[in-house]
């Protein structure tokens, strides 16, 4: 497993900056989650911090640096609590996103509103880190410590952190952001979103929640596999290896960024060849009807038109061939093994506390079982599943998501019992999902 390793993130990103010569740099990032640790660790280092759209904000970690701290929060009512939190920091800015779901093209799509409530902040803040000028040249691609980087453009050092899913990450703005500054994008399989979603894949409750799934597909030598949505690949590879390599496998995601990312795992495991990558739209499949043995999709129709994305896995399936899909259940209630009192159990194992995680005509909650049993495939299996995550990661996604809807004395004993549970091994994470698994028709005659 790529990200497995003692090493922390913080580690790493500190090891980087050594390397580089970086002494202090402005950083910008969509959370706290690989930037947390170097903030409580070495706060020197930030000349500023830009969080574009967080789904949480914890104030402890972000209350020293707060006087160089711009947040972009998001328009919808989700993001309220984390504008409270922001205006509650002495010096901290605050300036508004309008178009924040999590899967969305944010900086494409608003591209000016961005830079230019990024440029000025920047600029305020730029005379310490102009004296902390990188070692790098324009141009320059490397990795160290398992943390992949390149440099466009010179002067003061702007560390970009990976944008959770927005596909097109910081890349709209670089040009401008280069003008000015020496601007060194991380990536890699430990860091953000892709991180997180390999960490997932790996874990043994996540894992059996796909092989339930397919416990009844039966995948001869041969048969073709699609996963749409695939991300970082971390399911088209663990099904390269379940079965030995007998199947081809063909990921298709929109997202630019995780393909690049999920090609590079390919290689970096020798699974060139058995998993390949493509750019393609749930909506609208780039493959004729009827040619995979096996079509499926976990935890994607939340964000998309789950009516049209369901009739195209079905189309490009072949007759015989099964459909198979996972949705995060957001109509059920989470898991969580704290010591809490029963008032803050219940506000964060509440479906809200975990944020929006459907579109408009998404689905994530048990009507996919209707979807399935009103679509033309027969021998429909459907089974909600409570994926068991207990992994040390997890306590940190899940503690800075929720803290945003607690109080400071809730927010105290939410990270006394976090603290707690890591230091006893006993936090367990159960995240609900809906899945559903059914065959197409064979061809009459």
């Amino acid at each position: 497993m790529t990200t497995s390793s003692s090493i922390t993130v913080t580690d790493r990103i500190a090891q980087l900056l050594h390397e580089l010569g970086i002494k202090q740099a402005h950083f910008a990032g969509r959370s706290l989650g690989d930037l947390g640790g170097l903030a409580v660790q070495l706060p020197q280092l930030f000349a500023s911090l830009t969080l574009v759209c967080p789904s949480g904000l914890d104030v402890d970690l972000v209350s020293p640096l707060a006087s160089r701290l711009l947040v972009f929060r998001g328009e919808s009512t989700g993001y309220d609590a984390v504008g409270k939190l922001v205006a509650s920091l002495p010096g901290a800015r605050l300036a508004v996103a309008h178009n924040d779901a999590a899967w969305s093209d944010l900086i494409a799509h608003h591209r000016d509103d961005v830079v230019a409530g990024l440029l000025p902040f920047l600029a305020e803040r730029t005379s310490a880190a102009a004296q902390s000028a990188a070692t790098t040249q324009d141009g320059e691609i490397g990795s160290v410590a398992g943390i992949n980087y390149r440099v466009q453009g010179a002067g003061p050092p702007l560390v970009l952190m990976p944008l959770g899913l927005i596909p097109s990450q910081w890349d709209p703005i670089l040009d401008v952001l280069a003008e000015s500054y020496c601007t060194i994008t991380l990536g890699g399989p430990h860091l953000g979103m892709v991180a997180l979603l390999e960490l997932r894949a790996a874990t043994v409750g996540y894992r059996d929640m796909v092989g339930a799934l397919l416990q009844d597909v039966l995948l001869d030598a041969g048969h073709t596999v699609l996963e749409i949505g695939c991300g970082t690949g971390a399911i088209s590879r663990w099904l390269a290896r379940r079965t030995a390599g007998r199947n081809p496998i063909i990921g298709v995601d929109v997202n630019r960024y995780f393909l690049r990312e999920a090609a590079d795992m390919v290689r970096s495991e020798g699974l060139e060849g058995i998993v390949q990558f493509q750019e393609g739209n749930a909506h609208a499949l780039p493959f004729d009807d009827d040619q995979f043995d096996l079509t499926l999709s976990a935890t994607v129709l939340e964000e998309v038109n789950a009516d049209a994305a369901l009739a195209e896995m079905i189309r490009v399936t072949k007759p015989g061939g099964h459909v198979g899909v996972i949705v995060r259940a957001k109509d059920v209630p989470y898991f969580v093994n704290l010591p809490l009192d029963p008032t803050i159990k219940a506000k964060v194992e509440h479906p809200s506390a975990q944020g929006s995680d459907a579109g408009p005509d998404g689905c994530a909650d048990a009507t996919l079982y209707n979807r399935f049993q009103a679509s033309p495939l027969t021998n429909v299996k459907m089974f909600p599943y409570l994926a068991a995550l207990n992994e040390p990661f997890i306590i940190d996604f899940f503690r800075d998501t929720v803290s945003s809807i607690l109080d400071d004395a809730e927010r105290a004993a939410l990270h006394a019992a976090c603290k707690q549970a890591r230091v006893d091994g006993t936090f367990v994470f159960s995240y609900p999902h809906h899945c559903a698994v059914g065959r197409k028709l064979q061809a009459a005659g």
